[in-house]
């Protein structure tokens, strides 16, 4: 148990909980959705970690490490998720901050989910802080939503 330490802020019973979060969210493909992603050519990439460099997505990419099994004809999300605490320090992986860590650090800097929707790949790039590699403040869904087109 992580909330145990009544002696360690952050610890305490009052300040710090270890249950799970859950989060809801529906996903929907329309004929309509699904034309526009094939139209803009958002065909799903997916990078050496698993992770869909653009989402939403149709189809398989001939340039993609992986293929996604349902894929064609379909819309393919990846959830993901965003967390700040209260001293600016988030989720995800920004390798060239000031602090010489992977860690991501700062509203300003390197923690703007508003500025990197896309993850920070390809185009869609997010600088990081230091201004030589990407911020990352995503963590990623180990796998992929294939919703049919309804």
């Amino acid at each position: 148990e992580y909330c145990d330490d009544e002696d360690e802020w952050g610890k305490t019973s009052t300040s710090c909980s270890s249950s799970y979060v859950s989060f809801g969210h529906d996903y929907t493909c329309t004929e309509a959705r699904l034309s526009d992603l094939e139209d803009a050519g958002r065909f799903c990439q997916v990078d050496a970690d698993g992770s869909l460099i653009i989402s939403p997505c149709t189809g398989n990419s001939s340039s993609s490490s992986e293929t996604i099994s349902g894929a064609d004809g379909a819309c393919v999300f990846q959830p993901r998720v965003f967390a700040i605490d209260n001293w600016e320090w988030c989720t995800g992986e920004c390798d060239s901050g000031d602090d010489g860590s992977e860690d991501c650090y700062g509203r300003t800097a390197e923690c703007k989910p508003n500025d990197c929707p896309s993850g920070g790949y390809s185009s869609y790039a997010c600088p990081d802080v230091a201004g030589s590699s990407v911020s990352d403040p995503w963590v990623y869904f180990d796998g992929y939503i294939v919703v049919d087109p309804s």
